[in-house]
């Protein structure tokens, strides 16, 4: 298992996450 490659994967989809959270909170 390569951690960089998976922490990159979730890095990406947990920002668009918050980010599309943080916009309907808003």
């Amino acid at each position: 298992i390569s951690m960089s490659g998976i922490n990159k994967r979730n890095a990406k989809y947990l920002a668009q996450a918050i980010k599309s959270a943080l916009l309907e909170i808003q």
